[in-house]
């Protein structure tokens, strides 16, 4: 079974090639996805009709790049008629914490993160959109991951949160996270794969 995952929830997109290879691109999802899988397969010999089953990160996220990846998600298994299986974000993140518990912290912009703990393999709190000081007690002594327990580094320590240096990998989606949970996951017919946005969108 050939599978692939991708995650267009934050400014740094992920897609895999799973048993392959992974590319991380920072730049508009709509002009690196397509490109990037493409690439990947073509290192392998294959094609996206060669593609058994999608895994597709549905968020929180950006409201634009969370779109791009669901409709591209869902136009490959139309045209090829792969499997769609879809996978949380903030839970792809916190497979990187090697920590009982884990705090997974994307950017929400406005000053607000979008945030859920895990323990036990479970969600214990959220995915929550809000201000980082409102977090819960419950947070504390977690260790943190994501772009947004970076910008918010200073007030998240201050209430117990432990986070990793700013340039280590546990703050991307990594490919192989996102590969673990597309094997595992359901799949799903294309109409009920959703965004899963937690707020209106930002006015401009």
């Amino acid at each position: 079974m050939t599978l692939i995952a991708f995650d267009t929830s934050t400014p740094v997109m992920t897609a895999t090639v799973c048993g392959a290879g992974t590319v991380q691109a920072e730049g508009p999802a709509q002009r690196e996805l397509l490109p990037a899988l493409e690439r990947l397969l073509s290192q392998r010999g294959l094609g996206f009709g060669d593609v058994s089953a999608i895994g597709v990160g549905t968020g929180p996220g950006s409201f634009t790049s969370l779109r791009i990846g669901i409709a591209t998600a869902r136009g490959l298994v139309a045209a090829h008629g792969a499997e769609l299986r879809p996978l949380s974000s903030l839970w792809a993140l916190a497979q990187n914490i090697e920590a009982p518990r884990g705090l997974a912290v994307f950017d929400a912009r406005r000053d607000e993160v979008f945030a859920a703990l895990y323990e036990g393999g479970r969600a214990v709190f959220g995915p929550w959109v809000g201000a980082p000081a409102e977090l819960p007690e419950s947070c504390a002594g977690a260790v943190a991951a994501g772009d947004g327990s970076v910008r918010f580094r200073e007030l998240l320590e201050r209430i117990g949160i432990e986070i990793p240096p700013d340039e280590d990998p546990v703050h991307r989606i990594q490919g192989q996270a996102l590969c673990r949970l597309a094997e595992s996951a359901d799949a799903v017919a294309p109409e009920a794969v959703l965004p899963e946005y937690l707020r209106s969108p930002d006015v401009t």
